[in-house]
This record gives structure tokens, C-alpha cells and sequence, in this order.
């Protein structure tokens, strides 16, 4: 069995618009006064529900403004702790204003300046002698903005620009196994299929590679808005957007539990995205053939860590290739991996590998393709 762990410098390497900035700037330019006129989709219907998703969004007016030059060195991490560093901000001010008064209408003046001052400070009241936030609320306005995003994923940075630069190195997949059919699992944390577009061949009958798919952080789809372009009703996207489970062991922050619905773990149970990871982890348990762990693409960055622990742990006969792009992130996955596994296990199992290396990389240049 192989699996193949994907993250955004997957789509990245192949020319997709997909760091989190490229969705900032495109948003950015059809609000602007001068492209009011852009055209995400040949959908009006899809128009539409984009424009209105994007319009006076209090998370995106946020993260334009955290990230006013649209820093392309940003990741999707960054755009995590972002989340994250909102409501952690927002929780200790509201909390350190509420003790700053003895009596209620003190403490609803300060609220008020929290209203007045904070960007999200609309989403906290002060009712019946009790602290309170608006937080269904400003998960809306984040699914809002999810919508979004899956709309561009579609209709802009898949549909439009998903293009071929690499031969895929299928020979990687197939150098430890004899048998007729290989099993391949897909293990993605994009919302694009990618990799089905570009390299994904099982109709062809002569393939000895069986693919299957677990998108652990759901898949952008927006068939949904092209139904009838009389639709008023829309769906969510299910697309799991969020932070990294929020730490409150050492009591300097206040976090409500409610807040808990901006963690990747509790939108993963929400939006069911967890079934096809919870089966292959149940098809690992006891497997008696090699299994061989390729990660490509994917930071190893600590958002992630507990659910590509168990993945990378569950056989832990399995050896593991990471794939880099160059020495910088070469140095952050021997770092992150180690965090992960520890230095005796990442010794043991694990390979570096240059992603486009023209003998054991896994993209190699058409030029380099079939090179020994």
C-alpha cells in the first residue's frame, strides 16, 4: 500500500493561484470600485452569491487588513494563527474589561469601547450581569467567507489555471510492489482534486495503480450554484477553515467553549470529513504487507500534527519519503517531522528527498523523465 499525503505546495508546484493571499488579493480586486465589474464564474447565479458572500465580511475586511501587502511568503498557517490570534484577542479584552468595574454600568461602558475599538468588537455584549459573546454569529460571517473561497477554488484557481508542468514519477509508487494492482491512497489537505486532474488514470484499464481519495479538509464543490440561476437558497461549501485547537492550560487566556467551533478538529466531526481518514486507519491497523508514506507539498506545521501523527504512526513498519522544494523547508520538515515522531523514529523510517530530483524525486522535469 502507498499513501500519499498532499498539501498546498502540491498545487503550488503545478502553478495554482492557491496560497491564501492569491484568494485576499482576488476578493480585494472585485470589491474595488475600479473591478466591480469582475466575473468569477460564467454563472450569474454564482456571481452573484460570490459577491454578496465577499461584501462587507468582517473576516475578510480582517485579514485584508492584517495583510495589506498580500505577502506572498504567507501560508496557510499564518492564516490559521491569524484566526486564532482574533478571538484570543478578543477574549482577553472583553475579560480584562469586564474586572475593571465593580458594577454593571461599568462594566458596559468598557464593553462599549471594546465595541467602538475592536475590529470584532460587535460580536461581545454584556447581558444579565454576564459576560457574552455573539459567536454563532461570527462563524457565519468565517462560513461566508469559506463559501467564498470555495467558489474561487473552483471557478479560479482549479478550473482556470490547474496546468501539467511535471511528469508524475509513477515508478516511485510501484518500485516495491509486484502485485498486479497497487493500492494508493490519496491523503489530501487541499480542496482540490489536483492530483485526479492532472495524474489519475484508473480508467485505463492497463494502470497498476488503484487511487483512492480522503480529503480530510472536505473538497471544494459548487455544483450546488449552478442548479438554477433562480436559486436564492444556498448551501454551505462544508469546506473545514479554521484554527488549531485552542490551548488553555495555562489560565492567561479566557476562551469560551463556544469557541470551539473554529477549530479544524470540531469542523472535521461537523462536516463529516474525518469518514475515509477513520477507514484507512482501520485498514493500517494489523496490515501484514509493506506500506510506503510519500508526503509532498505539505508543511508538517503543528495544525496538523495530531491527525498526521496517527497516520504516519499506525503501521510503524512503514517507511516514510517527505518531499522538498528547496533547503529552507528541507531544514523546517526535518524539524517538524522530528516534533511529530521523535529523532529515534525519524532516523529509523523517514527519507528527504528534492521533490523534482531527476532520479528519486516524485515531479521530475519532462526533460528528466525516465533519467536514471
Amino acid at each position: 500500500m502507498n499513501i500519499l499525503i498532499l498539501g498546498n505546495g502540491f498545487d503550488l508546484a503545478h502553478g495554482l493561484p492557491t496560497r491564501y493571499t492569491d484568494f485576499l488579493a482576488y476578493c480585494r480586486d472585485t470589491i474595488s470600485t475600479s473591478n466591480s465589474g469582475a466575473q468569477i464564474s460564467k454563472s450569474e447565479n454564482v456571481n452573484r452569491e460570490f459577491l454578496a458572500l465577499i461584501t462587507d465580511n468582517v473576516w475578510l475586511s480582517y485579514f485584508l487588513k492584517k495583510t495589506p501587502d498580500l505577502d506572498a511568503n504567507k501560508t496557510w498557517i499564518d492564516f490559521e494563527i491569524e484566526i486564532s490570534t482574533a478571538i484570543i484577542d478578543l477574549c482577553n479584552k472583553a475579560f480584562t474589561a469586564s474586572r475593571k468595574s465593580t458594577n454593571a454600568r461599568g462594566i458596559n461602558q468598557h464593553i462599549e469601547n471594546i465595541k467602538i475599538q475592536e475590529h470584532f468588537g460587535r460580536f461581545v455584549c454584556f447581558e444579565n450581569n454576564r459576560l457574552t459573546y455573539k459567536t454563532l454569529e461570527l462563524f457565519k460571517e468565517l462560513q461566508k467567507f469559506t463559501n467564498a473561497l470555495g467558489i474561487y477554488f473552483c471557478e479560479k484557481a482549479q478550473a482556470a489555471n490547474s496546468r501539467n508542468n511535471f511528469n508524475f514519477n509513477e515508478d516511485i509508487l510501484l518500485s516495491y510492489f509486484e502485485e498486479e494492482k497497487v493500492n494508493t491512497y490519496i491523503v489530501s489537505f487541499n480542496y482540490t482534486r489536483t492530483f485526479e486532474h492532472l495524474y489519475d488514470v484508473t480508467q485505463n484499464e492497463d494502470n497498476k495503480i488503484d487511487y483512492n481519495y480522503v480529503f480530510l479538509l472536505g473538497e471544494s464543490n459548487i455544483d450546488y450554484l449552478k442548479q438554477g440561476e433562480d436559486a436564492e437558497n444556498f448551501l454551505t461549501n462544508n469546506l473545514v477553515l479554521g484554527t488549531h485547537s485552542f490551548t488553555r492550560e495555562d489560565n492567561k487566556t479566557v476562551i469560551p467553549v463556544g469557541f470551539n467551533i473554529f477549530q479544524k478538529h470540531n469542523q472535521q466531526h461537523k462536516y463529516n470529513t474525518l469518514f475515509d481518514y477513520q477507514n484507512l486507519l482501520k485498514e493500517l491497523r494489523g496490515y501484514c504487507k509493506p506500506v510506503n508514506i510519500f508526503v509532498v507539498g505539505h508543511s508538517l506545521e503543528k495544525s496538523d500534527h495530531a491527525k498526521l501523527k496517527i497516520l504516519l504512526c499506525e503501521c510503524k513498519t512503514a517507511d516514510i519519503t517527505v518531499y522538498y522544494h528547496d533547503e529552507a523547508s528541507f531544514e523546517k520538515y526535518i524539524d517538524n517531522l522530528t516534533e511529530i515522531l521523535g529523532e529515534e523514529d525519524v532516523a529509523a523510517r523517514v527519507k528527504f528527498r528534492h521533490q523534482h530530483d531527476g532520479t528519486f524525486g516524485i515531479l521530475r522535469q519532462p526533460s528528466e523523465d525516465g533519467a536514471d
